[in-house]
């Protein structure tokens, strides 16, 4: 049954944690696919330093691996029949928050995808780091949670200008629903988004729309 609010209260359990810890604990084939993950995801933000998301093709980021790049390796990463899609966790959930995310984040184009994918990855050390200074327990109980992510998100878009703005700003999918968490229901996924691309925006200044698409 689908209901109005996510059920998840952990930030140690979020959709996008549980996938991270699935491909790290994975067996060694599994473990190799998120290397090679990491390594598009990567090569795709290179290419963001001097081209737009409209002007990148899957060609320009296989030849961007060269040797190791080709097109089967491409699609098994990103796209619709990519293995282990993070926006494929947020699909399989049967709440409406999770839903939202994954009909926002749907991306039709695969470049789009892996750029979705590498906002995630360029973010995960930041988040760590957050939730680090947040203690052990599930979510910050003294109110300063939601500040200090907008401080957290704020210094990965500084440090990540051209992948940030990428996608008109579209903030990193784990941000969202972390900030929707701390909500506990209060905020709809849609405000959730619109917050978090306000500070994508507002960190990167000068440089929005360079790298939109």
């Amino acid at each position: 049954m689908v209901v109005s609010a996510t059920p998840v209260t952990s930030l140690h359990d979020t959709v996008a944690a549980r996938w991270r810890r699935d491909l790290n604990r994975a067996r060694v084939t599994e473990r190799n696919h998120w290397l090679t993950k990491v390594s598009y995801c990567a090569a795709v933000e290179q290419l963001l330093e001097s081209r737009s998301v409209n002007e990148i093709s899957w060609r320009h980021v296989v030849e961007s691996m060269c040797p190791r790049g080709n097109a089967s390796t491409f699609y098994s990463v990103t796209g619709r029949r990519s293995r282990h899609p993070l926006i494929g966790g947020y699909a399989r959930q049967e709440y409406a928050d999770a839903l939202y995310l994954a009909w926002y984040y749907g991306r039709s184009d695969a470049v789009a995808q892996l750029v979705d994918e590498a906002k995630v990855w360029t973010y995960w050390p930041y988040r760590e780091a957050w939730l680090a200074r947040c203690g052990a327990g599930p979510r910050p109980e003294d109110g300063t949670g939601p500040l200090a992510l907008i401080s957290t998100v704020t210094d990965w878009a500084r440090a990540h200008t051209r992948l940030a703005v990428a996608l008109d700003c579209a903030p990193p999918v784990c941000a969202v629903e972390d900030l929707l968490i701390m909500h506990d229901g209060r905020l709809s996924p849609r405000a959730a988004i619109a917050t978090l691309v306000d500070v994508v925006r507002s960190a990167t200044g000068a440089q929005v729309g360079m790298a939109s698409g």
